[in-house]
């Protein structure tokens, strides 16, 4: 085998030992990414969020990723979008939002995420459904 057949075969194989490493780290709960992910919280649905006040209710609600542990605590660790109040952990599932028919629904919406995101079922009642764009990162609309 001429020399450079050899280093053609060894350049081949340490790519793709690089590669499998670095496959193994991404989905290993010791990887880089899911150490700077807020954590997501359980939400049992017990507690709705906002200030219902008058017949309004008020609600802040951030849009980002976070880190998820759909089985356990110290289980697999996902890296997923959620909601969450402003101020507080984000939540799978998201938010709670009950209130009385005919109550007036004030909420701003933030997104930290670095891709565009369309939240839908916000905006007039009866509309056939109404949408909320966002583009990149760190976008608020008052809904």
């Amino acid at each position: 085998m001429r020399h450079s057949s050899k280093m053609d075969m060894l350049r081949c194989r340490l790519g793709l030992l690089v590669r499998l490493l670095l496959m193994c780290f991404a989905v290993s709960p010791f990887g880089f990414a899911a150490d700077s992910l807020a954590p997501i919280v359980a939400n049992q649905n017990h507690v709705p969020a906002g200030a219902l006040r008058d017949g309004v209710l008020s609600i802040r609600l951030e849009i980002a990723k976070g880190e998820w542990h759909p089985e356990a605590d110290d289980g697999v660790a996902l890296a997923v979008y959620a909601f969450g109040e402003a101020g507080r952990p984000l939540q799978n599932p998201g938010p709670l939002v009950r209130v009385p028919q005919g109550t007036e629904i004030r909420a701003a919406l933030h997104s930290t995420l670095a891709v565009p995101i369309t939240v839908h079922g916000l905006g007039v009642p009866g509309s056939s459904d109404s949408a909320v764009s966002f583009q990149m990162s760190a976008s608020s609309l008052p809904v």
